[in-house]
């Protein structure tokens, strides 16, 4: 870096820039990130692979392909891992149609795919599907919980990409992750 960065935007107290050069850091900062941490070790280290990764896969006839472009959530008002992921599948004549899946674990090695009932593939709704953004989907997904909503029916939100409807990111509602109302589409 150099002397030429612009703070303007950086909170006052955090002074000027530090120069870490090429030593390795830690993702925290006490000094800059954090206000105060107590009881809290840093250990760096590098991640290992599960060895049994993969651990969800493309196991139903709707799912050419799973990708984890999606979210994972501990819920702690019921005590599972909860996950939305991304499924290419065969609809709207091409094999790289977007959808939006759905699955439980209590331990978040072994995931199971509920049945919803939510959206149909093939004429059945027996699958684990919770969006289908429509031909343009173009896949991601993120998903919060924020049980602390006034409006209960809100408690989920959702932000997904699509190229439909002028394309861009786009913003869901939901009750219990499933059902809800947003721009004509469940979520």
């Amino acid at each position: 870096m150099s002397a030429e960065v612009n703070y303007a935007s950086w909170p006052l107290h955090t002074g000027p820039y530090i120069d870490v050069g090429d030593r390795k850091q830690l993702f925290l900062d006490d000094a800059f990130l954090v206000q105060r941490a107590a009881g809290v070790r840093y250990v760096m280290h590098q991640p290992v692979k599960h060895p049994d990764n993969p651990l969800i896969m493309a196991d139903k006839p709707w799912e050419l392909q799973v990708q984890l472009y999606g979210s994972v959530l501990w819920d702690e008002e019921e005590r599972i891992h909860k996950m939305w992921y991304t499924n290419r599948a065969h609809k709207y004549g091409k094999d790289s149609a977007v959808q939006m899946g759905y699955a439980v674990s209590e331990d978040g090695l072994e995931w199971s795919k509920p049945e919803l009932g939510l959206i149909e593939h093939e004429d059945s709704a027996a699958n684990n599907l919770v969006l289908d953004p429509g031909p343009g989907g173009s896949g991601g997904v993120c998903v919060l919980k924020t049980p602390w909503d006034m409006d209960k029916s809100r408690r989920y939100k959702m932000l997904y990409k699509t190229i439909e409807e002028g394309g861009g990111l786009k913003v869901a509602f939901s009750l219990d992750a499933f059902t809800g109302s947003r721009s004509a589409r469940r979520f």
